[in-house]
């Protein structure tokens, strides 16, 4: 008998004690909109500070190029080319590798 009565008064105390979830407050709709634009005004000033600083480089980059000789403006460019071939996963033409197969 002693034991129905502390699960009785276990399980009243259980429902009448709030659980942690119910009382936490949740943002409001308006607080909620708030923290959505400001994390999307975030990405874009993200965005912008990229933009920008990539700016700067390629300028910086080209400054530096046009600073070069002839020569090592011509090497420059090699430079380029190659790591754009290099880049493609092809160093050599179609036609090339097709000669040496042969």
């Amino acid at each position: 008998m002693k034991l129905v009565k502390y699960i009785i008064i276990a399980g009243t105390f259980g429902f009448a004690m709030p659980t942690h979830a119910q009382i936490e407050e949740k943002p409001s709709l308006i607080e909620r909109f708030k923290q959505k634009k400001s994390k999307i005004q975030a990405k874009k000033r993200a965005k912008a500070a990229y933009k920008e600083w990539e700016k700067n480089y390629k300028q910086r980059q080209h400054d530096h190029y046009m600073m070069q000789d002839n020569q090592t403006k011509q090497m420059m460019l090699d430079g380029q080319k190659q790591a754009r071939r290099q880049a493609k996963g092809r160093t050599h033409s179609w036609w090339w590798r097709m000669r040496n197969r042969l």
